[in-house]
């Protein structure tokens, strides 16, 4: 373990879906968060109108939700400020791993916590 340990964080979700210590359905989870995150990273674009709304997916832990999110740009950047928040259907929290932060009409945004976290801030595409 003590090996795994000097790996870079994004190199062992790469390799061992985990990161040392952590449980594997934690890892599992954070990664199927962030590869969510990612794909909505790629869609969402600046429109003419600050106040547009915009569809992204819903960047819960089950990787077979597709469910779609309306939101503007200026509510997307507000979550993608801090990267252990996540934009989720209502009720697809992860009490064991998460904590909601905010309810909004259509969506919720939840933050990491503990290793899942650490994993957020490690697979942030922004950072």
């Amino acid at each position: 373990m003590g090996r795994l340990s000097s790996i870079p964080a994004t190199a062992c979700l790469e390799t061992y879906g985990t990161l040392p210590g952590m449980p594997d359905r934690t890892g599992e989870d954070a990664r199927d968060e962030a590869l969510f995150r990612d794909v909505n990273e790629t869609f969402v674009d600046e429109p003419a109108d600050p106040g547009d709304r915009q569809l992204v997916y819903c960047e819960c832990p089950d990787s077979a939700c597709v469910e779609e999110i309306a939101l503007t740009v200026i509510e997307y950047e507000a979550v993608r400020g801090n990267p252990r928040r996540f934009i989720i259907r209502p009720g697809h929290v992860q009490p064991e791993i998460e904590t909601v932060v905010a309810r909004h009409d259509g969506y919720w945004v939840v933050e990491k916590q503990g290793r899942a976290g650490s994993i957020a801030e490690a697979t942030d595409p922004r950072s």
